[in-house]
């Protein structure tokens, strides 16, 4: 498998992989419904959501749970 989806020398095929797992284990499951309520239900334009979101998202703090979630090493 590493041959075929070799990537970034940064990560592991496993650890692209687990990613991957998690985006999909989080867009096909109960979480999916809470995050579609928030988006369609939030107040304002959806240009003006991802206004709100782009400056209140920790975006780094956001990846690093996800990496551990997923078990990939942090580096």
């Amino acid at each position: 498998m590493d041959t075929y989806l070799a990537g970034n020398e940064k990560y592991t095929t496993e650890e692209r992989l687990r990613a991957l797992f998690l985006c999909q284990e989080i867009a096909g499951s109960k979480f999916t419904g809470n995050w579609m309520g928030w988006a369609v239900n939030a107040s304002g334009s959806p240009v003006t959501g991802e206004i709100f979101v782009r400056l209140h998202y920790d975006l780094e703090k956001r990846v690093n749970l996800a990496k551990k979630w997923a078990k990939i090493k942090q580096k």
